[in-house]
């Protein structure tokens, strides 16, 4: 946590001034594929609340930025990039048995569906209501590798 990192900041600090060459700080360590499941279980439990990085972090024990960090490690994703995909996919395969988009979008947590629109635009690469239309001809939820994290919702919740 922060005082730790303040103990690290400083004890670089004195080998500096010692004329010591520091030590690397260690990378993160990424999230096991036990935690990666208890994550996706809680999202998809809670898929329609209102979820930060806090309360995703709080399911694994985890402090914030050391969740945050763990989590881009495992997946290459910020928690806000990975939330929203994961939601993108269960909406996917909710819009293929024929739900209604305003019902998904709801069901995801999006009180307008026009954000919902645009958040699976980003995920899906189509509207919500093109890969409605597709139905039966998916096979299970589409991952878009090339979704730029940028792009995602990093920080701001417009929903």
């Amino acid at each position: 946590g922060f005082l730790q990192h303040g103990a690290e900041v400083v004890v670089r600090r004195l080998a500096q001034l010692a004329g010591q060459p520091h030590a690397r700080p260690p990378m993160a360590a990424s999230l096991s594929s036990r935690q990666l499941r208890q994550l996706q279980d809680f999202i998809d439990e809670h898929r329609s609340q209102p979820l930060d990085v806090a309360a995703l972090a709080g399911v694994l024990g985890m402090e914030p930025t050391t969740f945050s960090r763990a989590l881009r490690a495992a997946t290459g994703m910020p928690p806000y990039a990975y939330l929203t995909q994961r939601r993108m996919q269960w909406a996917q395969c909710a819009l293929s048995a024929g739900q209604s988009v305003t019902d998904v979008a709801l069901a995801c947590g999006y009180a307008k569906p026009s954000k919902f629109a645009a958040a699976f635009r980003r995920v899906a690469g189509c509207t919500p209501s093109a890969w409605a239309a597709q139905g039966a001809t998916h096979q299970g939820p589409i991952r878009r590798t090339d979704v730029d994290p940028a792009s995602s919702s990093r920080g701001r919740r417009n929903r």
